[in-house]
């Protein structure tokens, strides 16, 4: 019963991520959901009782992934070498959920509802920190990086990775993402330059 239930609400998930991502949360309606998940608007209701929540669940998920990376690393790994580490595990759950990144991306530059301002807030705050620990674990060598550095260096390199999904769903409308193929080594090779500028 209870797999029975997952599959059900992971059904409705995918399909309200793919209907979100493809008109957006104002235009996107509980019966378009339904439709496109061959079921009752009734069971959607059940499970998430509004779209609003829905669509929080949504983000939820994203945040869940963010959440489970671990913040571990192999002794004598020098701080670059770290940075690179958690950046590069950001960039691969973001690769597994392009669509989720880009909702993001849109509800960062004017959330959709209260609530959903809230939680991707929270997402981005707690990345931050995330991002902030792994400098943290360099304090035993008495190295001190001012918060604005951190800052700056964060979302110059969050900033390039939310860019090339940008440039991803405009190449996949115009047709092109085959011959466009999303390149995730030079993404990686991209974020690792900013690194060496700032000498980590």
């Amino acid at each position: 019963m209870n797999i029975g239930i997952m599959s059900a609400k992971e059904h409705i998930l995918k399909i309200a991520e793919e209907l979100f991502f493809r008109k957006g949360y104002h235009s996107t309606t509980i019966r378009d959901i339904a439709t496109e998940a061959s079921i009752n608007s009734s069971m959607i209701n059940y499970y998430f009782y509004s779209k609003e929540n829905l669509y929080v669940s949504i983000f939820e998920q994203l945040q869940d992934s963010l959440e489970a990376i671990p913040v571990i690393f192999e002794d004598g790994q020098s701080l670059g070498d770290r940075i690179k580490t958690f950046i590069n595990q950001t960039i691969d759950i973001a690769y597994l959920h392009p669509k989720l990144i880009y909702l993001f991306m849109i509800e960062q530059l004017q959330a959709s509802t209260v609530q959903i301002g809230e939680i991707v807030n929270s997402i981005q705050k707690k990345h931050f920190q995330y991002f902030c620990s792994v400098f943290q674990l360099d304090n035993k060598n008495n190295t001190s990086i001012p918060v604005s550095q951190l800052e700056t260096t964060y979302f110059a390199i969050f900033g390039l990775v939310k860019e090339f999904f940008r440039v991803e769903k405009i190449n996949s409308e115009a047709g092109k993402n085959k011959r466009h193929r999303f390149e995730l080594k030079k993404l990686k090779d991209y974020t690792e330059k900013i690194i060496s500028i700032n000498e980590f």
